[in-house]
């Protein structure tokens, strides 16, 4: 593969795949070549193959793809490299807080924030994802980062068990009242067409624990009418 061949394939592929095998094909080209390559690529594609070629973890290769895959598809309303400057610079919290103020208030692009917003909304609106937005803070990432590695179930499966629950109940002739709370928090999860994971595991763990201190308390009055 030639520089001309390459740098087409960089710019035009918006696949995951093809771009972690850019990244290690371009490992493997001469010291000359690789100059060649990064001398007719803008900021982006140099800071991508640049970073790439150092990069030895492969999930930060993954990311590194996933970031530019991002810029190709709704680029960046603002001077982002400037930015990233001042970051890697600045110590002073305060004054980096103000230098990328205004880095971004001297670069920001209104017309294309209206034009990234539109992509992303039609994206969302196809792949049936919902948007989250939110004023950027420390507590706002730590959230997009839950949602961000979110999982989702088919309550079917959920259901399933229920059943298998009731049936049990039925064939005990025990008063659940003491686990009924924790019952209907699940049975409520089963009423979406999907359920988020932790929910779910945090619905079954309270089943547990009400469930181990539904056993203890029969036992323990299992042995004291014993002893009576």
């Amino acid at each position: 593969m030639d520089e001309k061949q390459f740098v087409n394939i960089l710019k035009k592929t918006e696949d995951k795949d093809t771009l972690i095998d850019l990244i290690f094909a371009f490992k493997k080209f001469p010291f000359e070549k690789r100059e060649k390559i990064k001398k007719i690529l803008n900021k982006e594609y140099l800071r991508f193959l640049e970073e790439g070629e150092k990069e030895k973890d492969f999930l930060k290769i993954k990311k590194l793809c996933s970031w530019l895959i991002a810029r190709k598809r709704f680029g960046l309303p603002y001077d982002g490299e400037k930015v990233r400057e001042i970051i890697e610079r600045e110590k002073n919290l305060e004054d980096l807080r103000n230098r990328i103020y205004e880095a971004i208030k001297e670069s920001y692009d209104e017309n294309l924030d209206r034009k990234c917003c539109e992509k992303l909304s039609i994206q969302a609106r196809k792949e049936k994802r919902r948007i989250v937005c939110g004023r950027f803070s420390r507590a706002f990432y730590i959230d997009a980062l839950l949602l961000a590695n979110s999982k989702l179930l088919p309550s079917s499966k959920v259901f399933t068990l229920l059943k298998d629950l009731e049936k049990i109940v039925e064939k005990s002739q025990i008063d659940i009242s003491p686990i009924k709370s924790e019952i209907q928090f699940l049975e409520k999860l089963v009423s979406e067409k999907e359920i988020p994971f932790a929910q779910l595991i945090h619905g079954l763990k309270n089943l547990k624990d009400s469930l181990r201190n539904f056993e203890f308390n029969l036992v323990r009055e299992f042995e004291e009418g014993a002893k009576i």
